[in-house]
């Protein structure tokens, strides 16, 4: 099986995505054929009875024997599941709507100039510590609320107890630096502008 997950795989076979075409020429080299589906529902995760949702309940149930696309491989994973060495190592990153712009008169009598051409902005957001204090709400992807699950700093768990799950990771980042807010899952959208984190495997 294949997570559906741009840029790791894509649905298009011209430009199939970096483990999409490193499985391929692997299984290619040992003449072995591969046969695969496309799962666009997630990675799963491991509910209070030990059972697995999404992709990885196939594994987990044998129903399948391999499942690739940027999984991000927490600690509940590690217990259950093997895994490939890493063979890519990445960040993970806040991204926040840029600050407004202030409003043209603060700044007209000391540079007119300036401002026509290139207009202030408030205080932009730099740290996670801004952004809890800052009164936006913040989610992202399920597997990537076990950072914060699982973590005994403060901030990080107030961070859990804010977080909204976002499934459609594309639409959020979209929505958050371009219309300052991003789609919750759960409701319609919001007016208040929000946070989404990203996390790359």
């Amino acid at each position: 099986m294949a997570l559906l997950r741009r840029p790791f795989v894509n649905d298009n076979t011209s430009e199939p995505g970096i483990e999409r075409q490193l499985i391929e020429e692997m299984f290619k080299h040992f003449r072995f054929k591969l046969n695969y589906e496309l799962f666009n529902n997630g990675r799963g995760e491991r509910n209070g009875f030990g059972k697995w949702t999404g992709a990885l309940k196939y594994i987990h149930t044998r129903q399948r024997h391999l499942l690739f696309g940027g999984i991000f491989p927490d600690n509940e994973v590690h217990e259950d599941f093997e895994s490939t060495s890493p063979y890519l190592r990445d960040s993970y990153t806040w991204v926040v709507p840029r600050a407004k712009q202030l409003d043209p008169w603060l700044s007209l009598l000391a540079k007119l100039i300036d401002v026509l051409t290139n207009p202030f902005y408030q205080s932009q957001i730099h740290n996670v510590d801004e952004m809890v204090q800052s009164g936006l709400r913040w989610g992202g992807l399920e597997e990537v609320f076990d950072l914060y699950e699982n973590s005994s700093e403060p901030v990080d768990q107030i961070i859990k107890e804010g977080w909204i799950f976002i499934e459609d990771m594309e639409r959020a980042l979209v929505d958050v630096t371009v219309h300052r807010n991003f789609f919750d899952a759960l409701q319609p959208f919001n007016s208040v502008s929000f946070i989404v984190t990203y996390a790359a495997t």
